[in-house]
């Protein structure tokens, strides 16, 4: 089977990982995933996924205007508009795997929409699909939002992966008009990378911490204050661990490194 997997990170690199789970979980398909943030350098995806890499657009830290390296956000826009529609013709999936939207991603409708209105035109179409994180972020307008969303879901998809537990959270925690999705919502669980996870709780060690700032873009404040937190704490079994992400600014991570030194 031909699967797409359509996902854009535009800060972070969360939704990035997650999707590329679920691709990897379809080992003996065909998995086009189409990206289209900035690229992850290094990265191999499973030998059944081919990338296909759209010209990147990301958003700035406040998530008010696009950035696309210093290229004409019109021509990049164009540009990934025909990539993307051409791909989804040329690779005919079975199934098309949309990440977030139209829950989030809303300032993508200009390239998503032209591929959803030529699956509807399709004797035979794709099954889409929408691939939701937990917890959704509460809008100012929430019940503009909420029509908004119900209007493309309903019209366009044919299912809903919820990457939940929902003995923990549920959908209508965060949104309230889960009674009016008129398509199929499934609670897949937590989407976590691979490996023996027994194996992971024996390896727990009292005293460690970790400290996080995703794909780094932004939170080198908060790393640098878990450091001098930490190294003023008088205890021997106490060790921190940094991640600082794969788009942090270089001089930034030289601070960090110094005064993880200095510890």
């Amino acid at each position: 089977m031909k699967i797409m997997d359509y996902c854009q990170h535009v800060l972070g690199i969360g939704h990035f990982f997650r999707s590329m789970e679920v691709a990897a979980a379809f080992a003996g398909h065909e998995v086009l995933f189409v990206e289209g943030g900035e690229p992850l350098a290094g990265f191999q995806p499973p030998a059944h996924v081919r990338r296909l890499l759209l010209p990147p657009l990301m958003m700035d830290p406040e998530f008010s205007r696009f950035q696309a390296n210093g290229r004409d956000l019109g021509a990049v826009a164009d540009q990934r508009r025909r990539l993307l529609l051409e791909a989804f013709r040329e690779f005919r999936p079975a199934a098309l795997i949309i990440e977030l939207f139209p829950f989030g991603r809303k300032y993508f409708r200009f390239e998503l929409l032209p591929v959803l209105e030529e699956n509807l035109a399709q004797p035979r179409r794709a099954l889409v699909v929408c691939s939701l994180r937990d917890i959704l972020v509460e809008k100012e307008n929430q019940a503009a939002y909420e029509d908004r969303v119900l209007k493309l879901l309903n019209r366009y998809f044919h299912l809903l992966l919820v990457h939940a537990d929902p003995n923990l959270v549920r959908l209508e925690d965060t949104f309230s008009r889960v009674a009016d999705i008129a398509v199929p919502i499934h609670y897949t669980g937590y989407v976590v990378r691979g490996g023996d996870h027994r194996q992971r709780a024996r390896q727990r060690v009292s005293g460690r911490m970790v400290a996080s700032s995703g794909g780094g873009k932004v939170g080198a404040d908060l790393l640098e204050a878990a450091i001098q937190a930490v190294g003023g704490i008088r205890d021997r079994e106490l060790s921190l661990k940094v991640f600082c992400g794969p788009f942090l600014d270089p001089n930034a991570r030289t601070r960090l490194q110094t005064l993880a030194a200095l510890d």
